[in-house]
């Protein structure tokens, strides 16, 4: 089976493109107008680090830490913190199309160009959505339930990111 293609652009997303992409009959391929815009975002997000004016999750806690101001040689732990608590779920796995078309959709949301990413995210979700052959679990995403995840999945997380 030749495989489509399905332009990423951040604008012209169908249902149709996502079920291609989740059912591998498409692979994705990134405009390079997103990644201009993806530079200039992220050339943002660096501006405002290097700043003192409270920007939320750049340089402050999330949620009911919002107000709190994280000091600059702290920033790369407090990512590296939502990157982990977004990292593990429970639950029954989900299909391995299920997750293929949630990560497109997150690569679709990053391809508007709003979130600050750098362009090597995006990448690094496209590639990863091309040779997924493992699933993730339906429950625990913590942005989803509003909890932490339990401490024993955050250590396992830890102790495989080294």
């Amino acid at each position: 089976m030749t495989k489509s293609g399905v332009l990423l652009d951040g604008k012209t997303l169908k249902l149709d493109d996502v079920l291609d992409v989740a059912t591998g009959r498409a692979v994705v391929q990134v405009d390079a107008a997103v990644r201009e815009r993806l530079a200039r975002a992220r050339a943002l997000v660096d501006d405002m680090t290097r700043g003192d004016e409270p920007h939320y999750g750049i340089n402050t806690g999330f949620g009911a830490l919002a107000e709190k101001k994280i000091p600059r040689d702290k920033l790369a732990v407090l990512q590296k913190n939502l990157i982990e608590s977004h990292a593990v779920g429970t639950g029954e796995p989900m299909s391995v199309e299920v997750a293929r078309g949630l990560m497109m959709l997150r690569a679709a949301t990053l391809a508007v160009g709003h979130s600050g990413c750098r362009p090597l995210v995006l990448d690094a979700l496209v590639a990863a959505e091309r040779r997924l052959r493992a699933v993730r679990a339906e429950e625990g995403q913590r942005r989803r339930q509003r909890r932490p995840c339990p401490p024993r999945s955050r250590r396992a997380v830890a102790a495989r990111s080294g």
